[in-house]
């Protein structure tokens, strides 16, 4: 059985869901009786179960409180690792500081982003990058493809907004070790990944349908009703 490292971004402070998120890890919040980090992880036990699975959470903001909801809701027999980040505004040397845990394939996702589609279906043929439609790439990282569905650029936020995909979720990278950002050089994963790129990687898409990324006390809302009990 193949190795998996399934590293969760869940170092964010999760400012714009504030009050809520004042004392508590935004992962750690309740959507329709299970929290959201519960919600990622299932969604993704299609996929980490057919493998020998480890996971590794990248930590900063209420961290404990993180911790402590981890262990509790990760089945026992998956090892589990926190790391403890230095700066939460740079995605690319958060995974660089973890990167003697990844052991592997690699399975890099945002700790605040649910995916409703069954991921059963989800059959790695190399690099991928999950993407989705948008009517506003310039609030994402903006992926362009060709006709095959590899990804030929990728951009965060990009300026000129308007129709087109995004990342959402997050990576599966074949050999986690290759993937592997530059200091100072990339902040964003998307800048790393644009680098995996152009040093002749290729990178195919998977599209999701049904999803929500949860920033705002009204994502919040609306992901209750995807799940059915909204107020």
């Amino acid at each position: 059985m193949d190795d998996l490292t399934v590293m969760v971004l869940v170092a964010g402070r999760g400012t714009r869901l504030s009050p809520l998120t004042d004392y508590r890890h935004k992962a750690t919040l309740s959507v329709c009786g299970k929290s959201i980090l519960q919600r990622i992880l299932k969604n993704l036990e299609p996929i980490y179960s057919r493998y020998k699975t480890r996971f590794v959470f990248l930590v900063n903001h209420a961290s404990e409180d993180f911790t402590a909801h981890a262990a509790r809701v990760v089945l026992p027999n998956y090892p589990i690792t926190f790391v403890q980040i230095s700066d939460i505004n740079n995605q690319a040397l958060a995974v660089l500081e973890a990167q003697n845990f990844i052991r592997g394939h690699l399975l890099l996702y945002y700790g605040d982003t649910i995916i409703q589609d069954s991921m059963k279906y989800f059959i790695p043929m190399g690099d991928t990058a999950f993407i989705a439609k948008t009517n506003d790439v310039s609030r994402w990282c903006s992926v362009q493809t060709d006709q095959t569905g590899l990804i030929t650029d990728i951009a965060e936020k990009p300026k000129e907004g308007g129709a087109g995909n995004f990342v959402v979720g997050g990576y599966w990278f074949e050999d986690g070790q290759q993937f592997s950002p530059r200091p100072v050089q990339e902040k964003y994963l998307s800048e790393a990944v644009s680098w995996h790129l152009a040093i002749g990687h290729e990178m195919h898409t998977y599209v999701v349908k049904n999803y929500i990324c949860i920033d705002t006390p009204e994502d919040l809302e609306t992901a209750r009703k995807m799940f059915g009990c909204a107020s």
